[in-house]
């Protein structure tokens, strides 16, 4: 599974996403809105997305795994890259 050159340029523009390039390797992190953010019920605080991959001859990435992690940084669950599909396609399609 791949993300283009040019989603991952438009992912630095977006102030809930955040970017780690060290050489190939790519971190990108998404901070969710808390439950109490987001629907306003009580419940727990936000949680991150970490999508890791590296970066191929022609800028895309390759994503090798993702995971949620609470505040403490502590792994919540590995997710299957199925589950990034859908937004994968939106930000391959979109043009904002």
């Amino acid at each position: 599974m791949k993300l283009s050159s040019r989603s991952l340029e438009k992912l630095k523009s977006y102030g809930n996403f955040s970017i780690l390039e060290n050489g190939n390797n790519i971190i990108i992190s998404y901070v969710t809105p808390s439950l109490q953010d987001a629907s306003s019920l009580e419940g727990e605080d936000y949680r991150i997305v970490e999508i890791h991959g590296k970066k191929d001859n022609e800028g895309n990435m390759q994503i090798l795994y993702a995971e949620i992690k609470n505040t403490s940084n502590e792994t919540i669950r590995k997710m299957n890259l199925e589950e990034l599909k859908p937004w994968i396609e939106y930000l391959e399609s979109s043009d904002t």
